[in-house]
């Protein structure tokens, strides 16, 4: 026997409900971090790369001179604002990753740059949802050295908004971009720039220059749709350029009958220092309109007008990409050495007629050379050794000779060079998967890429098996998925067994299953391959599903026999039962999802010594909730699964008595915001008789005492709801006790009569202060509150059961007793090996002295806490939250022996 010290204890509980009686900032970093995904991030914590923030609004609001911020890839479903301005020498920047050379996969809601300056945003994705507003999804106002660059920004079928919209504020630049819908520039902005960007509206309009001089529109690839002129100037938009842009789209389908739809369009009133040339126009109507006077082509515009300079008109389109090939004004503002998404190079069968080097193609795109490459696998033999492989190497660079030609074989050994037509054989080390790459550049440093994934047979099959909720379902819902499965052939089939009786089977590694009640599985699983093989043997995983706790703001009584509520006024009889209807009101839910209710219930005025049993569903359990005895008020909180309709049942054995039932909270199945209970080391965190957690002395009449319960020593920062064990000692009136109540009170946890020692589990929400208080009606009263555990991070769930008798030492002949241990293996009760806690009610009787009686931790050596006060000749009973050690707990006294009966209503498990 395990030696150990006994302290006396005073009185703990784990409390319910009773019956009321008649009568600024850390130091700033270089850079910044936002990752949506990452498992620290936090909108209020530094933003580094360790610890970004999870949006990027938090980092706008942050962000300063000098700066730079990382957008992780992600959707980002946020609206930005940006506010705040960098300087000439050090800007703000916002960037995301560019991904396989293309930008947006890091991707916001909407942008807006609301008079800034020295701010650049590139590689982000802007994509408006349905119907989410009519401002611009990019709109930039009253802004100053603006830039944005590889930006993707696009609207939802048949919203009719702007893509872009500049106004007011000088020298925005706007570049190498993609819009989906129009762009345009108003409200008197100066010096805009927009060039070498793809503009592709289904609207009437494209891009628009209103009243906004100096706005230089170049190197634009724009494709319309519909009734759209491609470029627009108008309302005193003097001294802007149009160069280098490739305009094309028209009305094929005669949608837009009687209309005009130009190329390029200048009102008279903007043509003042306006210069349009070298650009490429499709058209099969008229091509220009310059103030006010239509041209159809590029020889008669430039004959009316003295623009034009190097134009080329054409109503077919593939002569129109041909003009655009070696032919742009390279020194034209906003055209850039790089296009959209390459290099600029020299087409070697075409002349160069542009300006600068002369080659740069116009709009935002770029002919590049056609470079080819093409990998096969081949086993023709011979081979070497088992793990030989041959591969067949194929590639073309039409225009410019080959710089490198490599094969990388992806086993850690120096990649190889080889030449076009060849049959190159490797010898892997062994067994296993491969990624083989081909990279051929050409000496303009353009690479092309073919890949080949290769497996080698290795070894038996394999898999593992994981089992974890699916996020956004229902509590009971999983997801079941078998991990890294392995096999030289394909794996054609995946069985499971989700231990409840169902089974499944699917061609794909990852199912999903929804238990039909709250339990601890075992799931099985087996796969069999293209080849007929199966695991030697199944795979297994355990997992427990449970409800969530949603405490109510305050206690609700829902049912007092005395007053015809919740049932037929009058005390129930001997067998006696009533249903009591728990869903649908009181603010629990009555959509099916409740799984049970946390009620305190209370006997008062009984004729005889009787118990009392709820429960749900079933046949009546041969356990107990409630003792109560003539003359006095007993109450207890009951964990109670809830029946199919909506009911509990309550159970009344001898005599006749009244019953009241309030409900604290109930257990759900439905998503939410969920907290599990976790069980702690017993600790005490008041005693009024001491002074510990409030002043010393007995709390007066009507009034109330908060002490913390979260902090240091005590619960950790995530608890929400405290369960503990509260008692009152040294009462000198019969009164009531109420935790965290509202005024006036209407329902207690604790009925105390004068003299005597009560106690009783209670489960109360926690303040932001991490207090709980307590009200006392009359008289004066000594209280003890030990802790017994919280509601915090979902990871350990509870699973209500149908209650069950695991001790009862009046069957055995082994009382409790200090001379010896009462240790009780729950997992012969349907408890899990794994379980963390149970709870249970727990009752004491046929005691010859004034004793306590504990529930705990076997490896407990000191008991410094107890659940139960016992006098000769009672019998109390109180709910327990108990950690499990092993699969045991342990039930200790404090003198002599007495009787204990250990009734298990629930489990905790990871």
């Amino acid at each position: 026997m395990r030696s150990r010290r006994v302290a006396a204890a005073a009185v703990t509980v784990l409390a319910a409900t009773g019956v009321l009686p008649s009568v600024a900032a850390s130091a700033r970093t270089t850079d910044l971090w936002v990752d949506r995904s990452g498992a620290n991030c936090a909108d209020d914590g530094p933003g580094s790369e360790a610890a970004p923030f999870c949006t990027v609004s938090a980092a706008a609001r942050t962000a300063g001179p000098g700066q730079t911020v990382h957008i992780a890839p992600g959707a980002y479903a946020e609206d930005v604002v940006l506010t705040r301005s960098g300087t000439a020498g050090a800007p703000i920047v916002f960037t995301g990753p560019a991904v396989h050379g293309m930008p947006g996969a890091s991707r916001v809601n909407s942008l807006v740059l609301d008079g800034v300056h020295h701010v650049e945003v590139a590689e982000l994705g802007v994509v408006a949802p349905a119907a989410s507003g009519t401002r611009a999804v990019v709109d930039v106002t009253d802004s100053q050295q603006v830039g944005l660059s590889r930006l993707r920004v696009g609207t939802q079928y048949g919203d009719e908004r702007d893509a872009l919209h500049v106004g007011g504020g000088t020298d925005v630049s706007v570049t190498r971009s993609s819009f989906n819908a129009p762009v345009e520039i108003d409200g008197g902005s100066t010096g805009t720039t927009f060039g070498t960007n793809w503009v592709t509206p289904s609207l009437n309009r494209a891009i628009v220059v209103d009243g906004a001089p100096g706005t230089a529109v170049t190197s634009n690839t724009v494709v319309t749709y519909g009734c759209a002129t491609k470029v627009r100037f108008g309302n005193g938009s003097t001294g802007g350029l149009i160069a280098n842009n490739v305009l094309s789209g028209y009305d094929t389908q005669n949608r837009c009958p009687g209309q005009l739809r130009y190329g390029i369009d200048v009102s008279t009133d903007s043509v003042a220092g306006t210069s349009a040339r070298y650009d490429s126009v499709e058209t099969v109507e008229p091509a220009y309109r310059w103030a006010g006077t239509a041209y159809t082509s590029a020889d008669a515009f430039r004959a009316g007008t003295g623009q034009g300079e190097r134009d080329f008109t054409s109503p077919y389109i593939d002569r129109v990409n041909a003009s655009a090939v070696d032919s742009a004004d390279a020194g034209a503002r906003g055209t850039s050495g790089t296009a959209f998404g390459d290099a600029r190079v020299d087409h070697p069968n075409v002349a160069n007629t542009g300006t600068g080097p002369g080659w740069y193609d116009r709009g935002a795109g770029e002919v590049t050379n056609p470079l080819t490459a093409g990998l096969q696998v081949t086993n023709e033999p011979p081979l070497p050794g088992p793990y030989g492989v041959a591969f067949d190497v194929t590639y073309s660079s039409p225009w410019f000779p080959v710089a490198s030609a490599t094969l990388d074989f992806g086993d850690g050994s120096a990649p190889v060079a080889v030449t076009d037509g060849r049959r190159v054989v490797h010898s892997f080390p062994g067994n296993g998967d491969y990624q083989v790459e081909l990279r051929v550049v050409d000496t303009t440093g353009k690479p092309v890429v073919s890949t080949r994934s290769l497996t080698l047979p290795a070894g038996p099959i394999s898999a593992g098996l994981k089992v974890r909720p699916v996020e956004g379902a229902d509590l009971l819902t999983t997801r079941v998925e078998a991990v890294d499965p392995y096999s030289p052939y394909p794996v054609v089939s995946y069985r499971y067994d989700f231990g409840d009786g169902s089974t499944s089977s699917s061609a794909t590694p990852t199912t999903t299953h929804r238990y039909a009640a709250p339990g601890t599985y075992t799931v099985r699983m087996n796969l069999a391959d293209a080849g007929g093989r199966t695991l030697d043997t199944d795979r297994t995983a355990t997992v427990t599903v449970g409800p969530a706790y949603v405490p109510l703001a305050q206690p609700v009584r829902t049912l007092d026999t005395r007053s015809g509520l919740g049932a037929p006024k009058g005390r129930l009889g001997p067998d006696g039962t009533l249903k009591l209807k728990v869903t649908g009101t009181a603010g629990v839910p009555g959509d099916g999802t409740v799984t049970a209710v946390l009620v305190n219930l209370t006997a008062t005025g009984s004729t005889e010594e009787t118990h009392v049993i709820a429960y749900g569903d079933g046949a009546r359990p041969g356990t107990s909730n409630l003792n109560a005895v003539p003359g006095r008020d007993v109450g207890n909180t009951a964990m109670v699964p809830v029946a199919a309709d909506g009911t509990i049942t309550l159970y009344n054995h001898s005599g006749r008595t009244d019953l009241v039932a309030d409900v604290q909270g109930y257990y759900g199945v439905k998503p939410q915001v969920r907290t599990d209970l976790h069980p702690v080391r017993a600790v005490r965190a008041l005693d009024t008789r001491s002074g510990l957690g409030a002043r010393a002395g007995a709390l007066g009449a009507d009034a109330s005492l908060s002490f913390k319960v979260r902090g240091p020593g005590l619960l950790p920062d995530d608890a929400k709801v405290a369960v503990l064990n509260l008692t009152a000692t040294g009462s000198t009136e019969h009164t009531y006790i109420a935790a965290n109540p509202s005024f006036p009170v209407s329902v207690s946890n604790l009925n105390v009569s004068r003299g005597a020692t009560v106690a009783n589990q209670v489960t109360v929400p926690i303040a932001a202060d991490g207090t709980v208080r307590l009200y006392n009606h009359v008289g004066a009263v000594q209280l003890i509150a030990d802790l017994q555990g919280y509601y915090g991070a979902a990871d350990n769930p509870l699973v209500p059961v149908r209650p069950v008798r695991a001790l009862d030492t009046r069957t055995t002949g082994k009382p409790v007793s200090p001379a010896s241990e009462t240790l009780v293996d729950v997992r012969k009760y349907g408890v899990p090996a794994d379980a963390t806690a149970v709870l249970v009610n727990l009752t004491g009787l046929n005691s010859r002295y004034e004793d306590w009686l504990a529930a705990g931790d076997p490896a407990t050596t000191e008991w410094t806490t107890s659940n139960l006060n016992l006098v000769p000749g009672a019998i109390v009973s109180n709910l327990a939250l108990v950690p499990v050690r092993d699969g045991l707990i342990e039930v200790a006294n404090h003198v002599g022996s007495t009787d204990a009966i250990v009734d298990i209503q629930g489990y905790t498990a990871p």
